[in-house]
């Protein structure tokens, strides 16, 4: 499977394609360096007695593991962070660097996959280490780049159809963050196979329970029976953020992505069906941007259209 796997990346990619991705090597350093002057230099002991995100990521990579609410079972990123004998700023800055490259990179082959030539590629990883969330989410302590890998390479698998190297990048990123389980009902999407969608539904489900009673064994998680009041007071009142950031996070692309539907491939258009999906994220998540953008492999894919000519297939 490995080797199989291998040889069809090479396949794909020439002398060319790898200067390229050293180019996203430099391109990443940019997107991640403009910034870089908003990692916070010092963290002191008050800091891990706050209640957001990046006190409980930061607090997690010191070996905090409990009373960590629901972000206590995002355990992959912190765990990665704290190998780095630095402060949590750094460590963590270094690691959503370096998975947010490896997601251009990935992106990059997927689009090569998809048949968009070498430039166009390259313009579709360039647009997503441009775009304002990678490099403004740079300097902060977030989970979120680690899951964008794996969101990536689940695109990539369910394309080749490589259904082993899904379920194992599906499993390991579930100890990152619970969204790369939109990937099941893309799989259906694209193969309609009933069994193999149970499995993956049953795997990721089984494994958030497990997750859930060793990490965050008290949190009360939102669910279907949690009242629609609370709910709504929670996350719907802030619907001017999502009117806000959603259509800025991409621009013209969204219009572009509506213009070229057509003349996308059917695979292309079936990634498409995920939107709804990731929009409704809004409604459970405390964060509007972050998970809004899993659509960029949608979005940017559907805008590139726009500079090719090629058949539906």
């Amino acid at each position: 499977m490995k080797n199989k796997f291998l040889k069809s990346i090479s396949k794909l990619l020439d002398n060319k394609d790898f200067i390229i991705i050293l180019v996203l090597l430099t391109a990443s350093l940019t997107a991640y360096g403009g910034v870089a002057l908003r990692v916070k230099y010092n963290i002191d002991s008050n800091y891990f007695n706050y209640i957001n995100d990046e006190a409980i990521y930061s607090r997690m990579s010191q070996g905090n593991n409990t009373d960590n609410g629901l972000y206590g079972t995002r355990i992959l990123t912190p765990k990665l962070a704290s190998f780095l004998p630095i402060n949590p700023a750094y460590s963590f800055f270094l690691v959503n660097w370096f998975f947010t490259y490896l997601t251009s990179i990935v992106f990059y082959i997927y689009l090569k996959k998809l048949n968009f030539g070498r430039n166009i590629s390259f313009i579709g990883a360039l647009l997503f280490l441009a775009n304002y969330v990678v490099s403004g989410f740079s300097g902060t302590i977030v989970a979120e780049p680690l899951s964008y890998f794996f969101w990536m390479l689940g695109f990539y698998f369910i394309l080749i159809d490589n259904f082993p190297l899904l379920a194992l990048s599906l499993f390991i990123s579930l100890f990152n963050r619970e969204t790369t389980m939109l990937l099941i009902p893309l799989y259906f999407f694209n193969r309609w196979k009933w069994d193999r969608t149970f499995f993956l539904g049953i795997m990721g489900l089984v494994q958030m329970n497990i997750l859930k009673r060793v990490y965050t064994p008290t949190t009360q998680m939102v669910n279907m029976f949690t009242p629609i009041t609370w709910v709504y007071k929670q996350h719907l009142v802030r619907w001017y953020n999502f009117a806000l950031f959603l259509p800025a996070m991409f621009g013209i692309m969204w219009l572009l992505a509506i213009l070229n539907y057509r003349k996308a491939s059917l695979f292309v258009k079936k990634t498409a069906w995920l939107l709804p999906f990731i929009f409704l994220q809004h409604t459970f998540a405390s964060s509007v941007i972050r998970p809004q953008f899993y659509a960029f492999p949608i979005i940017i894919t559907l805008a590139l259209y726009s500079f090719v000519e090629r058949k539906n297939g």
